[in-house]
């Protein structure tokens, strides 16, 4: 009787042991896969620099993409494991830690949001700023910083107004304007049209194109909404630049 009672004991026991042991374990398995999803979910903590331009090459000058490297934690380590893109351009990564990506800016990128996604996650909010494993932040397309400020300051044409510049040798002065939406007239008179006055302008992406005009006054029709930037070469004498 008392060995039977005993038996008994043992195998309730075992029961309760296993049950409890299965609890647990199941337990520190939610913990280690909470653990494990929230060491991936990215987050961006700063960048390099917030402003760059891709790849140019117009009339036999080439200007290299901008380096931005990318500062956070949540990051996966390889190559291929997270999707970086600028406001939906993909962008090839050169290097991936944990807690850092250097990729550049690539082609076809405009001014917007840069992202990370990885974990097959996605930026899925209505103004694609946040998801699952998602991180984002505002980057802005400059094509004139391949330049280097090297045509000085840009002179900003502001909508409805009309800026004059005064060039005292040949060179080149830097303009942008913020386009409304719809068609935008940029109106350019120099004094100097007779000897040719020479035009570059940029796409949202940063895709340039290059006129010369002899006519006084010539307009440029440019689509927004964007910052349009664009560059004027001119001789010695006043130039007038004017947004409409």
């Amino acid at each position: 009787m008392n060995l039977f009672r005993n038996s008994k004991l043992i195998i309730l026991s075992g029961i309760f042991l296993f049950f409890s042991c299965s609890k647990s374990d199941s337990k520190n398995d939610s913990i280690s896969s909470l653990l494990a999803s929230s060491s991936f979910t990215p987050l961006i903590t700063s960048l390099s620099t917030q402003k760059g331009s891709p790849f140019q090459s117009i009339s036999g000058e080439t200007y290299v993409a901008t380096d931005v490297i990318i500062t956070g934690r949540g990051f996966t380590s390889s190559l291929t494991g997270n999707t970086v893109m600028f406001n939906g351009v993909p962008a090839a990564v050169s290097y991936a830690s944990t807690t850092e990506i250097r990729t550049s800016v690539p082609t076809g990128a405009t001014s917007g949001l840069l992202s990370i996604v990885n974990n097959g996650g996605s930026c899925s909010s209505y103004d694609g700023r946040s998801g699952i494993s998602c991180a984002t932040s505002d980057f802005y397309i400059d094509c004139y910083t391949p330049y280097s400020n090297s045509h000085g300051a840009e002179n900003l044409v502001e909508q409805g107004k009309t800026t004059t510049v005064n060039y005292k040798q040949s060179s080149t002065k830097a303009f942008k304007s913020y386009l409304n939406s719809g068609a935008n007239t940029i109106t350019i008179s120099c004094e100097s049209y007779a000897s040719g006055v020479v035009v570059r302008h940029f796409s949202s992406s940063c895709v340039p194109s290059q006129e010369t005009y002899t006519t006084n006054p010539f307009t440029i029709t440019l689509n927004g909404p964007y910052t349009a930037q664009y560059f004027v070469t001119a001789l010695s004498g006043n130039c007038t630049v004017t947004h409409n």
